[in-house]
Protein backbone atom coordinates (compact mmCIF):
# COMPACT_ATOMS: atom_id res chain seq x y z
CA UNK A 1 0.00 0.00 0.00
CA UNK A 2 2.85 2.36 0.91
CA UNK A 3 4.51 1.70 -2.46
CA UNK A 4 1.29 2.58 -4.21
CA UNK A 5 1.07 5.97 -2.45
CA UNK A 6 4.74 6.75 -3.14
CA UNK A 7 4.29 5.96 -6.80
CA UNK A 8 1.30 8.29 -6.98
CA UNK A 9 3.26 11.06 -5.18
CA UNK A 10 6.21 10.94 -7.58
CA UNK A 11 3.89 10.93 -10.56
CA UNK A 12 2.18 14.15 -9.38
CA UNK A 13 5.53 15.76 -8.61
CA UNK A 14 6.74 15.05 -12.13
CA UNK A 15 3.63 16.53 -13.68
CA UNK A 16 4.04 19.69 -11.56
CA UNK A 17 7.65 20.15 -12.61
CA UNK A 18 6.66 19.77 -16.24
CA UNK A 19 3.96 22.46 -15.90
CA UNK A 20 6.40 24.79 -14.14
CA UNK A 21 8.99 24.32 -16.85
CA UNK A 22 6.46 25.08 -19.56
CA UNK A 23 5.37 28.23 -17.71
CA UNK A 24 8.95 29.54 -17.56
CA UNK A 25 9.44 28.90 -21.25
CA UNK A 26 6.33 30.98 -22.02
CA UNK A 27 7.89 34.07 -20.26
CA UNK A 28 10.78 34.14 -22.73
CA UNK A 29 10.13 36.03 -26.02
CA UNK A 30 10.02 33.73 -28.97
CA UNK A 31 11.92 34.59 -32.11
CA UNK A 32 8.73 36.00 -33.67
CA UNK A 33 8.27 38.36 -30.68
CA UNK A 34 11.81 39.76 -30.69
CA UNK A 35 12.11 43.58 -30.78
CA UNK A 36 12.84 45.35 -34.07
CA UNK A 37 14.04 48.90 -34.83
CA UNK A 38 12.36 50.35 -37.89
CA UNK A 39 13.60 53.96 -37.65
CA UNK A 40 14.77 56.68 -35.30
CA UNK A 41 14.54 60.46 -35.39
CA UNK A 42 16.54 62.60 -35.51
CA UNK A 43 19.42 60.72 -37.08
CA UNK A 44 22.06 62.98 -35.58
CA UNK A 45 22.48 65.22 -32.57
CA UNK A 46 24.58 66.27 -29.65
CA UNK A 47 24.57 64.68 -26.20
CA UNK A 48 21.17 64.88 -24.44
CA UNK A 49 19.29 65.20 -27.74
CA UNK A 50 15.88 63.53 -27.48
CA UNK A 51 15.56 60.59 -29.88
CA UNK A 52 12.38 58.73 -30.80
CA UNK A 53 12.86 55.07 -31.75
CA UNK A 54 10.07 53.39 -33.70
CA UNK A 55 9.74 49.62 -34.02
CA UNK A 56 7.92 46.56 -32.69
CA UNK A 57 7.82 44.31 -29.62
CA UNK A 58 9.31 46.85 -27.21
CA UNK A 59 8.61 46.43 -23.51
CA UNK A 60 5.80 48.67 -22.35
CA UNK A 61 7.73 49.75 -19.26
CA UNK A 62 10.79 51.99 -19.37
CA UNK A 63 12.78 49.53 -17.24
CA UNK A 64 12.00 46.67 -19.61
CA UNK A 65 14.03 48.25 -22.44
CA UNK A 66 17.80 48.53 -22.42
CA UNK A 67 18.82 51.14 -25.01
CA UNK A 68 22.42 51.79 -25.99
CA UNK A 69 24.08 54.25 -28.37
CA UNK A 70 27.16 52.50 -29.78
CA UNK A 71 27.44 50.57 -26.53
CA UNK A 72 26.73 53.43 -24.11
CA UNK A 73 23.56 52.98 -22.06
CA UNK A 74 20.85 55.62 -22.44
CA UNK A 75 17.98 56.61 -20.15
CA UNK A 76 14.52 55.69 -21.45
CA UNK A 77 11.88 58.29 -20.56
CA UNK A 78 8.86 56.79 -22.32
CA UNK A 79 7.99 53.39 -23.77
CA UNK A 80 5.23 51.58 -25.59
CA UNK A 81 5.18 48.43 -27.68
CA UNK A 82 6.03 50.46 -30.81
CA UNK A 83 7.88 53.56 -29.60
CA UNK A 84 10.69 54.47 -27.22
CA UNK A 85 11.74 57.99 -26.29
CA UNK A 86 15.28 58.32 -24.99
CA UNK A 87 18.18 60.77 -25.12
CA UNK A 88 21.76 60.60 -26.35
CA UNK A 89 23.88 59.62 -23.32
CA UNK A 90 27.01 61.45 -22.29
CA UNK A 91 30.08 59.86 -23.78
CA UNK A 92 28.21 58.34 -26.72
CA UNK A 93 29.92 58.15 -30.10
CA UNK A 94 28.64 57.62 -33.60
CA UNK A 95 27.36 54.08 -34.16
CA UNK A 96 24.38 51.75 -34.01
CA UNK A 97 21.46 51.99 -31.59
CA UNK A 98 20.45 48.78 -29.82
CA UNK A 99 17.31 47.90 -27.87
CA UNK A 100 17.37 44.83 -25.62
CA UNK A 101 14.15 43.29 -24.29
CA UNK A 102 14.75 40.24 -22.14
CA UNK A 103 17.34 38.09 -23.93
CA UNK A 104 16.60 39.54 -27.39
CA UNK A 105 18.37 42.54 -28.90
CA UNK A 106 17.44 44.70 -31.92
CA UNK A 107 20.12 46.68 -33.76
CA UNK A 108 19.49 49.67 -36.04
CA UNK A 109 20.51 49.42 -39.67
CA UNK A 110 21.77 53.03 -39.68
CA UNK A 111 24.30 54.75 -37.49
CA UNK A 112 23.22 57.54 -35.18
CA UNK A 113 25.68 60.40 -35.68
CA UNK A 114 26.79 62.10 -32.49
CA UNK A 115 27.74 65.67 -33.33
CA UNK A 116 29.86 68.16 -31.51
CA UNK A 117 28.29 70.95 -29.51
CA UNK A 118 28.88 74.08 -31.59
CA UNK A 119 27.91 77.71 -31.15
CA UNK A 120 26.87 79.47 -34.35
CA UNK A 121 26.11 83.16 -34.64
CA UNK A 122 25.00 85.55 -37.37
CA UNK A 123 26.68 88.92 -37.71
CA UNK A 124 23.24 90.59 -37.42
CA UNK A 125 20.19 89.73 -35.36
CA UNK A 126 18.08 92.44 -37.03
CA UNK A 127 18.31 94.05 -40.44
CA UNK A 128 16.40 96.71 -42.38
CA UNK A 129 16.24 96.74 -46.17
CA UNK A 130 14.31 98.41 -48.97
CA UNK A 131 12.57 96.26 -51.56
CA UNK A 132 14.89 94.90 -54.27
CA UNK A 133 17.95 95.40 -52.02
CA UNK A 134 20.25 92.51 -51.06
CA UNK A 135 22.69 91.85 -48.25
CA UNK A 136 24.75 88.80 -47.32
CA UNK A 137 24.58 87.58 -43.72
CA UNK A 138 27.79 86.14 -42.24
CA UNK A 139 27.60 83.01 -40.06
CA UNK A 140 30.43 82.13 -37.67
CA UNK A 141 31.05 78.92 -35.75
CA UNK A 142 29.80 76.50 -38.41
CA UNK A 143 33.24 75.17 -39.32
CA UNK A 144 33.07 72.75 -42.25
CA UNK A 145 29.51 71.71 -41.47
CA UNK A 146 26.69 72.21 -43.97
CA UNK A 147 24.56 75.32 -43.41
CA UNK A 148 20.85 75.29 -44.27
CA UNK A 149 19.39 78.75 -44.97
CA UNK A 150 15.66 79.47 -44.97
CA UNK A 151 13.13 82.32 -44.94
CA UNK A 152 9.80 82.02 -43.17
CA UNK A 153 8.12 84.29 -45.76
CA UNK A 154 9.46 84.18 -49.30
CA UNK A 155 6.97 86.84 -50.44
CA UNK A 156 9.08 89.26 -48.37
CA UNK A 157 12.58 87.74 -48.37
CA UNK A 158 14.51 85.08 -50.21
CA UNK A 159 17.89 83.68 -49.19
CA UNK A 160 20.39 81.60 -51.15
CA UNK A 161 22.88 78.93 -50.06
CA UNK A 162 25.49 81.60 -49.31
CA UNK A 163 23.28 83.63 -46.98
CA UNK A 164 22.52 86.35 -49.52
CA UNK A 165 19.20 87.89 -48.50
CA UNK A 166 17.06 89.63 -51.14
CA UNK A 167 14.06 91.80 -50.28
CA UNK A 168 11.24 91.04 -52.72
CA UNK A 169 8.29 92.63 -50.92
CA UNK A 170 7.50 94.98 -48.06
CA UNK A 171 6.93 93.43 -44.65
CA UNK A 172 8.88 91.44 -42.07
CA UNK A 173 10.40 87.96 -42.18
CA UNK A 174 12.94 85.84 -40.31
CA UNK A 175 16.03 84.29 -41.87
CA UNK A 176 17.30 81.10 -40.19
CA UNK A 177 20.74 79.54 -40.56
CA UNK A 178 20.75 75.92 -39.33
CA UNK A 179 23.77 73.71 -38.71
CA UNK A 180 22.68 70.23 -37.66
CA UNK A 181 20.45 70.90 -34.63
CA UNK A 182 21.82 74.40 -34.03
CA UNK A 183 20.26 77.54 -35.48
CA UNK A 184 20.70 81.31 -35.56
CA UNK A 185 18.14 83.84 -36.76
CA UNK A 186 17.93 87.37 -38.11
CA UNK A 187 14.68 89.35 -38.24
CA UNK A 188 14.50 91.53 -41.35
CA UNK A 189 12.18 94.48 -41.92
CA UNK A 190 11.62 95.40 -45.56
CA UNK A 191 10.43 98.92 -46.35
CA UNK A 192 8.94 99.90 -49.70
CA UNK A 193 10.87 102.19 -52.00
CA UNK A 194 9.38 105.64 -52.50
CA UNK A 195 10.06 107.15 -55.93
CA UNK A 196 9.32 110.80 -56.69
CA UNK A 197 9.70 112.16 -60.23
CA UNK A 198 9.94 115.86 -60.90
CA UNK A 199 12.44 118.57 -61.65
CA UNK A 200 14.83 120.99 -60.01
CA UNK A 201 16.91 124.05 -60.92
CA UNK A 202 15.23 125.50 -64.00
CA UNK A 203 13.42 122.27 -64.81
CA UNK A 204 16.10 119.61 -64.86
CA UNK A 205 14.47 116.15 -64.86
CA UNK A 206 15.14 114.12 -61.74
CA UNK A 207 13.83 111.15 -59.79
CA UNK A 208 14.37 110.82 -56.06
CA UNK A 209 14.54 107.31 -54.60
CA UNK A 210 13.95 107.24 -50.86
CA UNK A 211 15.03 110.86 -50.76
CA UNK A 212 18.23 110.39 -52.79
CA UNK A 213 18.42 112.10 -56.22
CA UNK A 214 18.94 110.30 -59.52
CA UNK A 215 19.48 112.95 -62.18
CA UNK A 216 18.19 112.03 -65.62
CA UNK A 217 20.07 114.63 -67.70
CA UNK A 218 23.33 116.54 -67.53
CA UNK A 219 21.43 119.77 -66.84
CA UNK A 220 22.56 121.49 -70.03
CA UNK A 221 19.01 121.94 -71.30
CA UNK A 222 15.51 122.19 -69.87
CA UNK A 223 13.86 118.87 -69.04
CA UNK A 224 11.01 117.58 -66.94
CA UNK A 225 10.03 114.24 -65.39
CA UNK A 226 6.24 113.99 -65.33
CA UNK A 227 5.46 110.40 -64.38
CA UNK A 228 7.11 107.38 -62.74
CA UNK A 229 6.13 103.70 -62.84
CA UNK A 230 7.93 100.72 -61.26
CA UNK A 231 7.56 97.27 -62.80
CA UNK A 232 7.18 93.99 -60.90
CA UNK A 233 10.88 93.35 -61.50
CA UNK A 234 11.82 96.66 -59.88
CA UNK A 235 12.73 98.53 -63.05
CA UNK A 236 11.99 102.25 -62.79
CA UNK A 237 10.40 103.87 -65.85
CA UNK A 238 10.02 107.65 -66.10
CA UNK A 239 8.21 109.68 -68.73
CA UNK A 240 8.74 113.35 -69.49
CA UNK A 241 10.31 115.65 -72.02
CA UNK A 242 13.53 117.46 -72.88
CA UNK A 243 14.24 120.60 -74.87
CA UNK A 244 16.09 120.03 -78.14
CA UNK A 245 18.31 123.10 -78.45
CA UNK A 246 19.37 122.30 -81.99
CA UNK A 247 15.85 122.06 -83.39
CA UNK A 248 14.03 124.35 -80.98
CA UNK A 249 11.37 121.89 -79.80
CA UNK A 250 10.43 119.50 -77.01
CA UNK A 251 11.10 115.78 -77.41
CA UNK A 252 9.16 113.18 -75.45
CA UNK A 253 11.40 111.02 -73.27
CA UNK A 254 11.31 107.65 -71.55
CA UNK A 255 14.04 106.76 -69.06
CA UNK A 256 14.65 103.35 -67.51
CA UNK A 257 16.67 103.00 -64.31
CA UNK A 258 18.13 106.46 -64.76
CA UNK A 259 19.22 106.01 -68.38
CA UNK A 260 17.51 107.11 -71.59
CA UNK A 261 15.46 104.22 -72.99
CA UNK A 262 14.13 106.02 -76.06
CA UNK A 263 12.81 109.36 -77.27
CA UNK A 264 9.50 110.16 -78.96
CA UNK A 265 10.30 112.69 -81.65
CA UNK A 266 8.42 114.52 -84.38
CA UNK A 267 8.70 117.69 -86.43
CA UNK A 268 7.12 119.66 -83.59
CA UNK A 269 6.78 119.45 -79.80
CA UNK A 270 6.15 116.08 -78.15
CA UNK A 271 5.62 115.64 -74.42
CA UNK A 272 4.92 112.65 -72.14
CA UNK A 273 2.52 113.24 -69.23
CA UNK A 274 2.02 109.69 -67.96
CA UNK A 275 3.68 106.29 -68.24
CA UNK A 276 2.37 102.75 -67.63
CA UNK A 277 4.09 99.34 -67.89
CA UNK A 278 1.80 96.33 -68.34
CA UNK A 279 2.33 92.74 -67.18
CA UNK A 280 4.03 91.89 -70.48
CA UNK A 281 6.64 94.59 -69.95
CA UNK A 282 5.26 96.84 -72.71
CA UNK A 283 5.70 100.55 -72.04
CA UNK A 284 2.77 102.87 -72.78
CA UNK A 285 2.82 106.66 -72.61
CA UNK A 286 0.16 109.37 -72.76
CA UNK A 287 0.85 112.94 -73.77
CA UNK A 288 0.59 115.13 -76.83
CA UNK A 289 2.14 115.95 -80.17
CA UNK A 290 1.92 119.42 -81.68
CA UNK A 291 1.19 120.19 -85.32
CA UNK A 292 2.40 123.02 -87.56
CA UNK A 293 -0.26 125.32 -86.09
CA UNK A 294 0.95 124.65 -82.53
CA UNK A 295 -2.26 122.74 -81.80
CA UNK A 296 -1.81 119.78 -79.47
CA UNK A 297 -3.11 116.30 -80.26
CA UNK A 298 -3.51 113.52 -77.69
CA UNK A 299 -0.83 110.90 -78.32
CA UNK A 300 -0.57 107.34 -76.99
CA UNK A 301 2.57 105.32 -77.68
CA UNK A 302 3.58 101.72 -77.08
CA UNK A 303 7.30 100.98 -76.75
CA UNK A 304 8.08 104.30 -78.43
CA UNK A 305 5.79 103.78 -81.43
CA UNK A 306 2.62 105.78 -82.04
CA UNK A 307 -0.46 103.78 -81.07
CA UNK A 308 -3.24 106.39 -81.13
CA UNK A 309 -3.21 110.04 -82.24
CA UNK A 310 -6.32 112.18 -81.82
CA UNK A 311 -7.06 114.23 -84.93
CA UNK A 312 -8.86 116.91 -82.89
CA UNK A 313 -7.08 119.45 -80.72
CA UNK A 314 -6.55 117.58 -77.46
CA UNK A 315 -4.11 116.39 -74.82
CA UNK A 316 -3.86 113.08 -72.91
CA UNK A 317 -2.83 113.29 -69.25
CA UNK A 318 -3.14 109.81 -67.78
CA UNK A 319 -3.73 106.21 -68.87
CA UNK A 320 -4.57 102.73 -67.61
CA UNK A 321 -3.70 99.52 -69.45
CA UNK A 322 -5.18 96.08 -68.81
CA UNK A 323 -5.62 94.61 -72.25
CA UNK A 324 -7.55 97.73 -73.28
CA UNK A 325 -5.77 101.07 -73.34
CA UNK A 326 -7.97 103.54 -71.46
CA UNK A 327 -6.82 107.12 -71.19
CA UNK A 328 -8.13 110.50 -70.19
CA UNK A 329 -7.48 114.13 -71.01
CA UNK A 330 -9.07 117.14 -72.63
CA UNK A 331 -10.36 117.78 -76.14
CA UNK A 332 -11.40 121.07 -77.75
CA UNK A 333 -15.09 121.16 -78.67
CA UNK A 334 -15.15 122.52 -82.22
CA UNK A 335 -18.70 123.89 -81.82
CA UNK A 336 -18.23 125.82 -78.56
CA UNK A 337 -14.44 126.18 -78.64
CA UNK A 338 -14.38 124.98 -75.03
CA UNK A 339 -12.18 122.32 -73.47
CA UNK A 340 -14.06 119.14 -72.56
CA UNK A 341 -12.78 116.34 -70.31
CA UNK A 342 -12.77 113.02 -72.15
CA UNK A 343 -12.11 109.33 -71.67
CA UNK A 344 -10.96 107.26 -74.63
CA UNK A 345 -10.62 103.50 -75.00
CA UNK A 346 -8.35 102.06 -77.68
CA UNK A 347 -8.50 105.30 -79.65
CA UNK A 348 -12.29 105.78 -79.50
CA UNK A 349 -14.24 108.13 -77.25
CA UNK A 350 -15.75 106.41 -74.21
CA UNK A 351 -17.07 109.29 -72.07
CA UNK A 352 -17.40 113.06 -72.32
CA UNK A 353 -17.65 115.18 -69.16
CA UNK A 354 -18.84 118.73 -69.81
CA UNK A 355 -18.80 121.28 -67.04
CA UNK A 356 -21.64 123.58 -68.05
CA UNK A 357 -24.12 124.16 -65.25
CA UNK A 358 -27.17 126.41 -64.85
CA UNK A 359 -26.40 128.21 -68.07
CA UNK A 360 -22.81 128.96 -67.08
CA UNK A 361 -20.23 127.61 -69.48
CA UNK A 362 -17.09 125.91 -68.24
CA UNK A 363 -13.95 124.25 -69.52
CA UNK A 364 -13.35 120.81 -67.99
CA UNK A 365 -10.00 119.13 -67.53
CA UNK A 366 -9.34 115.47 -66.71
CA UNK A 367 -6.06 114.80 -64.92
CA UNK A 368 -6.10 111.28 -63.44
CA UNK A 369 -7.73 107.93 -64.24
CA UNK A 370 -8.24 104.65 -62.42
CA UNK A 371 -10.19 101.50 -63.28
CA UNK A 372 -11.76 99.59 -60.40
CA UNK A 373 -14.40 96.98 -59.63
CA UNK A 374 -16.47 95.89 -62.61
CA UNK A 375 -14.28 97.84 -65.03
CA UNK A 376 -15.71 101.10 -63.71
CA UNK A 377 -13.71 104.09 -64.95
CA UNK A 378 -12.99 106.86 -62.43
CA UNK A 379 -11.57 110.23 -63.45
CA UNK A 380 -10.39 113.15 -61.32
CA UNK A 381 -10.13 116.69 -62.64
CA UNK A 382 -11.79 120.07 -62.46
CA UNK A 383 -13.93 122.63 -64.26
CA UNK A 384 -12.99 126.25 -64.81
CA UNK A 385 -15.86 128.75 -64.85
CA UNK A 386 -14.13 131.78 -66.31
CA UNK A 387 -17.33 133.84 -66.40
CA UNK A 388 -17.60 133.77 -62.60
CA UNK A 389 -13.89 133.21 -61.90
CA UNK A 390 -14.34 129.93 -60.06
CA UNK A 391 -12.94 126.43 -60.34
CA UNK A 392 -14.58 123.28 -59.05
CA UNK A 393 -12.89 119.91 -58.58
CA UNK A 394 -14.75 116.87 -59.87
CA UNK A 395 -14.61 113.09 -59.69
CA UNK A 396 -16.49 111.25 -62.40
CA UNK A 397 -17.47 107.59 -62.54
CA UNK A 398 -18.24 106.23 -66.00
CA UNK A 399 -18.73 109.79 -67.20
CA UNK A 400 -21.06 110.88 -64.37
CA UNK A 401 -20.16 113.25 -61.53
CA UNK A 402 -20.01 111.56 -58.11
CA UNK A 403 -18.06 114.13 -56.04
CA UNK A 404 -17.33 117.83 -56.39
CA UNK A 405 -15.02 120.22 -54.57
CA UNK A 406 -15.65 123.92 -54.06
CA UNK A 407 -14.19 126.00 -51.25
CA UNK A 408 -14.46 129.37 -52.98
CA UNK A 409 -12.02 131.15 -55.27
CA UNK A 410 -10.20 130.03 -58.38
CA UNK A 411 -8.09 127.18 -57.06
CA UNK A 412 -10.20 124.06 -56.41
CA UNK A 413 -8.61 121.23 -58.36
CA UNK A 414 -8.20 117.48 -58.20
CA UNK A 415 -4.89 116.52 -59.81
CA UNK A 416 -4.46 112.87 -58.87
CA UNK A 417 -6.52 109.93 -57.64
CA UNK A 418 -5.97 106.50 -56.08
CA UNK A 419 -8.56 103.88 -55.16
CA UNK A 420 -8.14 101.50 -52.24
CA UNK A 421 -8.36 98.06 -53.83
CA UNK A 422 -9.92 96.48 -50.72
CA UNK A 423 -12.42 99.12 -49.59
CA UNK A 424 -13.09 101.06 -52.78
CA UNK A 425 -12.41 104.35 -51.01
CA UNK A 426 -11.33 107.11 -53.38
CA UNK A 427 -8.41 109.33 -52.40
CA UNK A 428 -7.62 112.48 -54.33
CA UNK A 429 -5.10 115.26 -53.99
CA UNK A 430 -4.81 118.73 -55.43
CA UNK A 431 -5.48 122.10 -53.88
CA UNK A 432 -8.31 124.20 -52.51
CA UNK A 433 -7.98 127.95 -52.02
CA UNK A 434 -4.24 127.68 -52.56
CA UNK A 435 -3.61 124.93 -49.98
CA UNK A 436 -2.61 121.36 -50.76
CA UNK A 437 -5.05 118.79 -49.45
CA UNK A 438 -6.07 115.15 -49.57
CA UNK A 439 -9.70 114.07 -49.81
CA UNK A 440 -11.36 110.75 -49.05
CA UNK A 441 -14.54 110.10 -51.02
CA UNK A 442 -14.88 113.81 -51.67
CA UNK A 443 -14.44 114.84 -48.02
CA UNK A 444 -11.34 116.59 -46.70
CA UNK A 445 -8.96 114.01 -45.21
CA UNK A 446 -6.01 116.20 -44.26
CA UNK A 447 -4.12 119.34 -45.22
CA UNK A 448 -0.41 119.57 -45.90
CA UNK A 449 1.05 123.02 -45.64
CA UNK A 450 4.07 123.77 -43.47
CA UNK A 451 4.20 127.51 -44.00
CA UNK A 452 2.11 130.31 -45.43
CA UNK A 453 2.93 129.74 -49.09
CA UNK A 454 0.79 128.15 -51.77
CA UNK A 455 0.95 124.35 -51.77
CA UNK A 456 -0.58 121.63 -53.91
CA UNK A 457 -0.65 117.87 -54.22
CA UNK A 458 0.30 116.45 -57.61
CA UNK A 459 0.26 112.71 -56.99
CA UNK A 460 -1.36 110.30 -54.53
CA UNK A 461 -0.45 106.63 -54.10
CA UNK A 462 -1.84 103.99 -51.76
CA UNK A 463 0.44 101.20 -50.56
CA UNK A 464 -0.86 98.57 -48.14
CA UNK A 465 -2.48 100.64 -45.38
CA UNK A 466 -0.42 103.78 -46.02
CA UNK A 467 -1.22 106.80 -48.16
CA UNK A 468 1.58 108.72 -49.88
CA UNK A 469 1.24 112.16 -51.44
CA UNK A 470 3.73 114.09 -53.53
CA UNK A 471 3.53 117.78 -54.33
CA UNK A 472 5.13 121.16 -53.84
CA UNK A 473 4.96 124.21 -51.60
CA UNK A 474 6.29 127.72 -52.01
CA UNK A 475 8.65 128.90 -49.31
CA UNK A 476 8.91 132.55 -50.21
CA UNK A 477 9.95 132.58 -53.86
CA UNK A 478 11.43 129.09 -53.68
CA UNK A 479 9.33 126.06 -54.53
CA UNK A 480 10.11 122.90 -52.56
CA UNK A 481 9.17 119.37 -53.56
CA UNK A 482 7.62 117.29 -50.80
CA UNK A 483 6.47 113.74 -50.08
CA UNK A 484 4.08 112.92 -47.24
CA UNK A 485 3.17 109.59 -45.71
CA UNK A 486 -0.11 109.59 -43.78
CA UNK A 487 0.13 113.36 -43.36
CA UNK A 488 3.71 113.18 -42.08
CA UNK A 489 6.43 114.85 -44.12
CA UNK A 490 9.06 112.22 -44.97
CA UNK A 491 11.06 113.95 -47.74
CA UNK A 492 11.70 117.56 -48.70
CA UNK A 493 13.57 118.49 -51.88
CA UNK A 494 15.15 121.70 -53.06
CA UNK A 495 17.33 122.57 -56.02
CA UNK A 496 21.04 123.24 -55.90
CA UNK A 497 20.48 126.78 -57.12
CA UNK A 498 16.71 127.12 -57.15
CA UNK A 499 13.38 125.37 -56.80
CA UNK A 500 12.27 121.75 -56.95
CA UNK A 501 8.91 120.11 -57.59
CA UNK A 502 7.38 116.65 -57.36
CA UNK A 503 5.02 115.66 -60.18
CA UNK A 504 4.54 111.93 -59.63
CA UNK A 505 5.20 109.30 -56.97
CA UNK A 506 5.25 105.51 -56.97
CA UNK A 507 5.70 103.19 -53.98
CA UNK A 508 6.99 99.65 -54.48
Amino acid sequence: MMKKYLSYFFMCLGLGLMVLACSKDDDKPSESNSPTIESFSPELGVENTLVTITGTNFATTTSGNLVKFNGVTAVVTSASATQIITSVPNGATTGKITVKVGDNTATSTKDFTVTEIINIELDKSTLELFTFESETLVLTGAGDNTVEWSSDDETVLTVDENGKVTAVGAGSATITAKVMENSATCTVTVNPNVYAAGSKDDYNAICWKNGEPVELTDGSTESRASSVFVSEEGDVFIGGRIWDNGNGKYVGMVWKNGEELYSIDDAFDVSVSSIFVDSNGDVFTAGYMEDENSDKHALITKNGTQLYLNENESEAYDLWVDGDVIYTGTEKDTDTNRDVAKVWSNGGELYSMKGDTEGIHADTYARSIDVYGNDDVYVAGYSSFTEIEEQIGFIWKNGQEIYSLFEGGLANKFYSMAINGETGDIYTTGLASGIGKVWENGQEYYTFNEGNGTSYGRSVFGFQSDLYVGGSEFNGNIKEGKVYKNNELIYKFSGDNGSAEVNSIFVK
